[in-house]
């Protein structure tokens, strides 16, 4: 009987070195949030993903005089007039301000705004013609040679050339960019007065005229030769 239990005992000790353990069940690792963001993101194509730099030869805007804005405006103070000109850069801020001289008030403004064209600002500080810079608020020139107040005026939209007229001064007067005159007419028309507006049409200038025979308000063209453009003369 001790016989037989040994031999089952070896038995079964034989047996059980002869088993392999069985590995462990492995689950497949599951992916975060973050990798899957990542491979997502992956997909997206590279020129949408790109961020493309301005060109640093292009002119920077903040330089251009396209950028400054001129603001105009009227002042009254008793009984005296005045304006102030003042430069805005291209972030909205103020760079300069010009204030003209105080002039006792009449029937006519004595300050009179004319207008921009490229990095000039026009205006008449009774009866001198003032052109600044709109960066720097600087005068450029000066002339002198008008001696009224304005009642019309247009600027050449090719050669900066001004064409201005006036109630109480001379009826057109024309003024270069550089601050010359080139044309003063102190009457275009015995039979009518009083200049209202001017059309440009070509190479010629039409001055509208308001006042005709006893007093009667109409418009009356007169045309002016525009002869001292270069185009003109050649």
């Amino acid at each position: 009987m001790k016989r037989y239990c040994m031999i089952l005992c070896c038995a079964l000790l034989l047996s059980g070195c002869g088993a392999k353990p069985q590995a462990p069940e492995t689950l497949a690792p599951t992916a975060s949030v973050e990798s899957q963001a990542v491979t997502e993101a992956s997909t997206v194509p590279a020129t949408q993903a790109t961020e493309f730099l301005p060109d640093p030869t292009q002119e920077t805007v903040a330089l251009s005089h396209a950028a400054y804005q001129v603001v105009y405006n009227y002042m009254m103070e008793d009984t005296e007039e005045y304006c102030t000109f003042q430069g805005i850069g291209p972030d909205g801020s103020l760079v300069w301000t010009r204030e003209t001289a105080h002039f006792p008030a009449s029937e006519t403004p004595r300050i009179n705004p004319i207008g921009r064209f490229e990095g000039t600002y026009y205006y008449n500080e009774d009866g001198t013609v003032v052109a600044l810079d709109v960066i720097t608020g600087d005068i450029l020139w000066q002339n002198p040679e008008f001696k009224g107040s304005i009642s019309a005026a247009h600027i050449d939209e090719d050669y900066g050339y001004l064409y201005l007229c006036g109630s109480d001064s001379p009826d057109f007067m024309a003024i270069d960019p550089q601050g010359n005159t080139v044309r003063r007419i102190d009457v275009l028309s015995t039979e009518h007065s009083g200049p209202v507006r001017i059309q440009q049409t070509g190479q010629q200038l039409l001055i509208y005229l308001s006042k005709g025979p006893d007093g009667a308000q109409e418009e009356f063209p007169v045309t002016v030769d525009m002869d001292w453009i270069p185009q003109a003369q050649g």
